[in-house]
């Protein structure tokens, strides 16, 4: 880019980003008649309700649906007209954006990107996000040079530039979850975004495809997810879209590297995922995991995965294996390291059930053995 482009569009920015999109719309909605406000900030979900349909504006305001849409028409011309100036030098901003990352991005995406952008540039942070997101809607609408597409099976909503950025979004799309196919498995977004560099398609189609407008394509996708801790994979897999107990527990366990109790994994899966809705329970947790073969109960309330090589059954259990692994006769220190490494219990209760008569053997110099009746 040539050095006076560039300080046109760092101009471009910074006058845009000279009213947040709020004050914007508290500011722009002032030339406009109480009955028209009232159209729009309904109509864009702006009056702390959800958004209103024309029939339902209709009703309340006792006018026909068309009459309806023509005070919505009127009332954004004359916010465009009111606001040239601004309306324009926001538009110069979107198109940026939305061009930096491929020319495609996902609704709330581009929001969360322009919003962030903008508090940056001011200096301040936006109170209400949601509310925001609705102002940056109706700014767009008064633009109307951005395209957009509703969500439907394969993507989300959808702000992009041209059909160009569409076509480059569905070809990286559709090679991302080509590959994900092929390799049965989660990947980082560096891993992934290596591999679709080396396709060639992308070289045939002469298409440059950069880490920003990647990012951008994935997010477009409802077939595609990534995990808390940023591994991308299709959705349908619960290691990347976990949607049960159970398996939220896997991956808090899976990440941590450790046991541990299901108080914690109860309160590690609602810091991670719980939000508004319901959250989960600790002995909701404890219910879900010892039904689950993935989960062995390693201590009193203490969860371990299977994978990580811990046995299922009682301290008394784990003790005979031990012995008919190894053999032979064992030092009560050796069987207390040993069944150690497979529970998190004091020695005393390991000690105590190796003195069970029935089942073990006390031999001279402190070893121990199966019964004879017990191992066979």
């Amino acid at each position: 880019m040539e050095p006076q482009q560039s300080q046109e569009l760092n101009d471009q920015k910074k006058a845009a980003s000279s009213l947040l999109p709020g004050e914007f719309i508290q500011k722009a909605v002032l030339v406009l008649s109480d009955r028209s406000k009232e159209v729009i900030l309904k109509r864009f979900s702006l009056s702390g309700e959800k958004e209103y349909t024309l029939d339902k504006i209709g009703q309340q305001l006792k006018i026909t649906r068309e009459r309806v849409r023509q005070i919505e028409k009127g009332a954004m011309a004359k916010i465009i007209n009111a606001n040239a100036k601004e309306v324009s030098e926001f538009n110069s901003l979107f198109q940026n954006i939305i061009g930096k990352n491929g020319g495609a991005m996902e609704r709330n995406f581009f929001m969360d990107r322009t919003i962030a952008f903008m508090e940056k540039e001011r200096g301040v942070k936006v109170k209400d996000i949601e509310e925001e997101k609705h102002n940056l809607i109706l700014i767009v609408a008064l633009i109307g040079e951005i395209k957009h597409d509703l969500a439907d099976k394969k993507h989300k909503g959808i702000f992009y530039l041209n059909e160009e950025s569409l076509e480059s979004a569905s070809l990286a799309i559709s090679e991302a979850i080509k590959i994900f196919t092929e390799k049965k498995k989660a990947m980082s977004f560096s891993d992934i975004f290596d591999c679709l560099k080396r396709a060639r398609i992308f070289k045939e189609k002469n298409i440059n495809l950069t880490e920003d407008s990647f990012l951008s394509y994935l997010a477009l996708s409802a077939e595609i997810g990534s995990n808390a801790r940023g591994q991308w994979g299709l959705r349908t897999w619960p290691f990347i879209f976990p949607r049960s107990v159970r398996d939220k527990a896997y991956l808090v366990l899976f990440y941590k590297k450790e046991p541990l109790h299901f108080k914690i994994i109860a309160q590690l899966i609602n810091e991670t995922w719980t939000k508004k809705k319901k959250p989960a329970l600790a002995e909701t947790a404890h219910n879900e995991l010892i039904k689950d073969k993935r989960f062995v109960l390693v201590g009193r309330g203490i969860y371990a995965l299977a994978e990580w090589g811990y046995e299922k059954g009682t301290v008394l259990e784990i003790i005979k294996n031990v012995l008919t692994r190894k053999g032979r006769p064992m030092k009560k220190e050796e069987v207390i390291k040993e069944v150690s490494a497979q529970r998190i219990v004091k020695q005393g209760t390991i000690i105590l059930n190796l003195k069970n008569k029935d089942i073990f053997t006390a031999m001279a110099e402190g070893f121990y053995k199966l019964q004879v009746t017990s191992e066979k």
